[in-house]
């Protein structure tokens, strides 16, 4: 038994607007800067199924046993300093409960921005790996 991906969930995903993927991420798109940082880490997670054999998408993705996830995550904040901080400004990450990554009284607020941007970028890469993994369908091989 072999496993596909279905296109159109994929088709699906990568057109998603800026509004449906802060939904998802439970965060704000209240700038160019937030949507594109969104629509970023929604085209990683197309690419990234197209880097992955369909039976194992749950397991390198929704469960996160290899940290691809992360890796998808880890990236998406900029890495110039002024669009990042547009990014914090854009998606309310300023919402983001940090302290499980950093102590917030480092006053080192780029690190305290970024760690909130890869928590947002985490929760979306989440909730779109997991609509792609439902998606996925058992084909029998004859």
């Amino acid at each position: 038994m072999t496993c596909t991906y279905d296109q159109a969930t994929l088709d699906r995903v990568a057109a998603m607007k800026r509004w449906q993927l802060a939904n998802l991420a439970d965060c704000s798109a209240d700038n160019e800067e937030a949507a594109e940082f969104l629509e970023n880490i929604a085209t990683a997670v197309v690419e990234a199924a197209g880097d992955v054999d369909p039976d194992d998408f749950a397991r390198e993705y929704v469960d996160n046993y290899s940290g691809r996830a992360h890796e998808i995550s880890d990236r998406a904040p900029c890495v110039y300093t002024a669009t990042m901080w547009l990014q914090f400004v854009g998606t309310a990450a300023h919402r983001e409960d940090i302290t499980e990554y950093v102590d917030p009284t480092e006053f080192d607020f780029d690190k305290c921005a970024r760690v909130a941007l890869y928590i947002t970028a985490e929760r979306l890469v989440n909730a779109l790996a997991n609509i792609i993994a439902d998606d996925i369908t058992d084909t029998e091989e004859n």
